[in-house]
């Protein structure tokens, strides 16, 4: 396709953004929607499913700070089940509900600690501790 701004973008192609972001993939009624890669020019980068230019669908994201995640996606937001490893090796696993940690998940700190069991608001629902 010709995907210069103006032009019918239908099929597969590739736009750049005078400001240095760019995307590679699929394209339906001039919205990124299908497969397809988006590089910001920060060095974020996804690689996932698209949905009228939104983030949509399964995917991987990459901060340039060295979080990484990989899960599903709905309106360009963390939503539905996913693994979020954080730049100092701290990871997530599990649901997240509009790009917070909500439902059963586990959490593992670098140091071995972990915790099992319900999120919301991207904070645990854990009410004591035992010893």
């Amino acid at each position: 396709i010709n995907a210069e701004y103006g032009d019918d973008q239908h099929g597969v192609g590739f736009f750049y953004w005078a400001g240095g972001d760019w995307y590679e993939g699929d394209f339906l009624r001039n919205e990124r929607t299908g497969r397809g890669r988006f590089w910001w020019k920060s060095g974020n980068n996804y690689e996932g499913e698209f949905r009228r230019g939104q983030k949509h669908g399964k995917g991987e994201m990459s901060w340039s700070e060295g979080d990484h995640y990989v899960g599903e996606f709905q309106e360009d937001k963390k939503h539905g089940k996913g693994t979020y490893t954080w730049g100092d090796e701290s990871v997530f696993q599990g649901y997240w509900l509009e790009d917070m940690m909500s439902g059963e998940g586990e959490f593992l700190w670098k140091n071995g600690n972990k915790y099992v069991g319900q999120f919301a608001r991207n904070k645990s629902c854990l009410l004591y501790t035992s010893p």
